[in-house]
């Protein structure tokens, strides 16, 4: 009778795959973000691989802030887009002009380039926390509810908090967009293209809202739901960008987040 082999002469097929580092993953999910989504969901729980990518995220939106808002430039838009909104509801007799100019005064001195870094480094910590537990609960509700897919929840908050490095890259990208054109609404996309940009214009606004970066990292938390569920990218990629798109939209149409509005 034949002898069972020892565990070193075993197949190696046979044996346990180990989860990649988080390490990894964060420096694989640039390149093969399908073959990275795809071991997450079949690989144990992993702690380290949702909060380390925020952290890093985090990091990135604090530079981000910090080195924005050191750009004079882009100081002056922000005064220039307040005295602007002060001054037309003085046109409209809501406030008198002395007002006005008191309540310039006193944004001045709440709103200096200090303030701001420390309130805009505390507010994109928050944010990147609140936004990963945001996707990652509307992956979750369309992979399990929508498409009848079965993963939890911290799954998709792994996934998610990965494909965020996509928003590592575009922070620093329009980090330096902004600090080389001095327009803090400076994007990739065809808002480039504007010899004289006006983003207080619907029309200039709606060039800048097209950010092919924004669509980059929208294609991976898609193909991160692809994977979770197994449906297909395109279903995935359009149930989170068609939102997104009208959301967009809507923004536009009531002219919110344009400075000058």
């Amino acid at each position: 009778m034949n002898d069972p082999l020892p565990p070193s002469c075993q197949d190696a097929n046979e044996l346990p795959a180990v989860p990649s580092s988080v390490w990894a993953n964060m420096a694989n999910v640039i390149a093969t973000p399908g073959d990275v989504f795809s071991e997450v969901k079949t690989s144990p729980a992993s702690t380290a691989n949702w909060l380390v990518p925020v952290l890093v995220s985090c990091l990135a939106a604090v530079i981000y802030v910090v080195v924005v808002f050191s750009q004079e430039t882009i100081l002056q838009q922000l005064r220039e887009a307040n005295a602007q909104k002060m001054q037309a509801r003085v046109e409209q007799g809501q406030m008198s002009q002395q007002q006005a100019d008191q309540a310039l005064e006193m944004a001045e001195r709440f709103t200096g380039p200090v303030v701001i870094k420390i309130i805009g480094s505390v507010g994109a910590v928050f944010g990147s926390f609140i936004w990963l537990f945001f996707i990652a609960l509307l992956v979750w509700l369309l992979g399990c509810k929508v498409f009848h897919g079965s993963f939890s929840y911290l799954k998709a908050v792994e996934v998610c908090a990965l494909a965020g490095m996509v928003g590592v890259i575009s922070a620093i990208l329009t980090m330096l967009l902004v600090v080389a054109t001095g327009n803090i609404a400076a994007t990739l996309g065809p808002g480039l293209l504007l010899k004289e940009p006006n983003p207080a214009l619907k029309a200039h606004a709606a060039l800048y809202a097209i950010n092919l970066l924004t669509w980059w990292y929208i294609a991976y938390l898609g193909l991160g739901l692809s994977k979770l569920s197994g449906a297909s990218f395109w279903k995935s990629f359009l149930w989170l960008f068609v939102p997104y798109g009208i959301f967009k939209a809507a923004l536009l149409f009531l002219g919110i987040g344009q400075p000058g509005q």
